[in-house]
């Protein structure tokens, strides 16, 4: 089994999304969070199933992890149990946990990055426990993970349904305009871009469209020394 170490509830909702996307590759997967997600017997001994299921022992690397007691032991039992195997255990980081924060137990093991994005540090843990040949089961598959999901979270948890606030930016129009000019503008010595009339406008050729009269227009472009021409 792939054992998955963690802080609980901190971690949770990393660990289960990690757990439910290893079984669904084939992984069998030793999880708190995720009990007989394979139709696997759950092993309530939790050094009884590091010592004899574990094959990888995953520890989701945080700021809490680091410094919980009951993470810490599993932790400690893991390295003990795999003296000699090389990375039986794979730490997870997950935050921005500093490396002279870390315990000491996980100096110079060998970790996966989760931090620049959850999908990416999934490719590559898949990439590590294909090349050291971890062995799959046929009870992880993506249809146990589906009824795993259905049994216990797409009823009442996956979705909630209440209304909430949402911040729009948009506003109701209470009347259209009724006439759109187009004005012939005279003595540019350059092209403005956008013209600073304050309304909405837009540039076509020597001219500009404009919800403004021509009276409107005149007033706002005569300081610049451009005339105005309707047509």
């Amino acid at each position: 089994m792939l054992f998955l170490s963690h802080a609980l509830p901190e971690d949770n909702e990393f660990t289960r999304w990690l757990a439910l996307r290893l079984a669904r590759e084939g992984y069998p997967v030793w999880c708190d969070l995720t009990k007989l997600l394979g139709g696997e017997d759950f092993w309530s001994d939790i050094e009884e199933a590091i010592r004899n299921r574990t094959t990888k022992f995953l520890f989701v690397l945080s700021r809490t992890s680091n410094e919980k007691p009951g993470v810490l032991q599993e932790l400690a039992l893991a390295k003990r149990v795999g003296k000699g195997r090389e990375d039986f255990v794979i730490p997870l980081k997950i935050d921005n946990l500093a490396s002279d924060e870390t315990t000491i137990e996980l100096t110079r093991l060998n970790s996966i990055d989760f931090r620049g994005g959850w999908v990416a540090g999934l490719a590559k843990l898949l990439e590590k426990l294909e090349k050291d040949g971890v062995p799959k089961d046929p009870r992880f598959n993506a249809a146990a993970v589906a009824t795993w999901w259905q049994d216990n979270l797409y009823s009442g948890q996956a979705v909630i349904a209440r209304s909430e606030p949402q911040a729009c930016n948009l506003f109701p129009i209470r009347s259209l305009p009724q006439r759109i000019f187009l004005h012939s503008l005279l003595g540019e010595k350059k092209k403005p871009d956008p013209l600073p009339l304050g309304y909405p406008s837009h540039r076509f050729g020597a001219g500009v469209f404009s919800f403004q009269t021509p009276r409107e227009l005149i007033q706002a472009l005569e300081p610049m020394g451009i005339t105005v021409e309707e047509s």
